[in-house]
This record gives structure tokens, sequence and C-alpha cells, in this order.
């Protein structure tokens, strides 16, 4: 969808400037955003959602963790210096948010038996906690706060996955 919107509606002010006008509009550069362009937040959506439609017989729950790699690999090294960390902050929040639609989105009411039962406690259990003791002194805070947050979705998105798996 964005490509969309770049090429339909930032195409006519790149020829604008090719015959002088766009000073009457002001400075514009493809090149060169004023604010970092990074939407990992669609592409890891995207990717998930791709995890959760698929039929092939690898685990679901492997595809969400290679999502997961993907996008923290994106965000701590293949994006430039100047943007990782606003890369990660950006994936946090992301993160946070899609952990709070889908603790929000399930039942207070489950039915599950057995291991399917203890597995879904647990994961709402750890998930749930105020804070997981993931990281010593000597790593950052931030790469902290990524594995913290990164752990809870992947609780979240379990505990959503059992209840799913049950209903088919």
């Amino acid at each position: 969808m964005r490509s969309f919107f770049v090429s339909f509606f930032l195409a006519p002010f790149a020829m604008l400037s090719s015959v002088g006008l766009a000073d009457s509009i002001g400075e514009y550069s493809i090149d060169e955003p004023e604010e970092p362009v990074i939407w990992i937040e669609e592409w890891f959506d995207g990717c998930t959602e791709l995890s959760a439609s698929t039929k092939v017989t690898i685990s679901k729950m492997t595809l969400d963790a290679d999502c997961l790699t993907q996008a923290l690999g994106y965000c701590t090294g293949r994006i430039s210096d100047d943007r990782e960390e606003s890369c990660q902050m950006i994936f946090i929040d992301h993160l946070r948010l899609k952990g709070k639609e889908i603790s929000s989105s399930l039942p207070a009411e489950i039915n599950l038996r057995g291991f399917k039962l203890r597995s879904y406690e647990n994961a709402v259990g750890r998930a749930s906690k105020p804070s997981f003791e993931t990281c010593d002194n000597e790593v950052p805070e931030l790469e902290c706060e990524l594995l913290d947050v990164t752990l809870r979705w992947l609780d979240w998105r379990y505990a959503q996955r059992l209840l799913k798996e049950n209903r088919e």
C-alpha cells in the first residue's frame, strides 16, 4: 500500500522538481526523508499474518519466531546506525501493542484440558508478569527491553494459538 502511495502521490512532486516548480511547494527528496522511514511494524504484521494462515508442515510458532528473528535482525544490524535505535523503539512499542491486543482478546473462560491447559496458563502467567528478569547489568537497557517484549509477545501468541487449535 505504501509503495502505491509513494508511486501515485509522490511521483508528481518528483516531476515538478525536474521542471523547477518544486520550489513553490518546498524542497522534497525521496532519498532523504525528514523522519526515518522504517515500516518495521507493517512488515512484521504481514509476516505474522502469513504464519497464521499458512498450511505448511512447519510449526506456526516456528514461523512466528522467524518473523521476530528477521525483524530483530533488521533493527539491530541491517539498518543504518542512525536509525537502529529508532527502529528498535518502534518495534518495542509495536510488540507491546500487539501483546495487549492479544491479551484483551483472550476469553475469561477457556475450554482446554491437560497439557494444553497447563501450557496456556504458563504462557499467560509469564506474559502477564510485571517484568522478566532476563538481563544482567552488562546488557544495554534497550536490548534488554527488546528481549523482554519479544518473549512476552511469543507467550501471548502461543496462548492465542492454543485456543485457536482447540476451536479447529
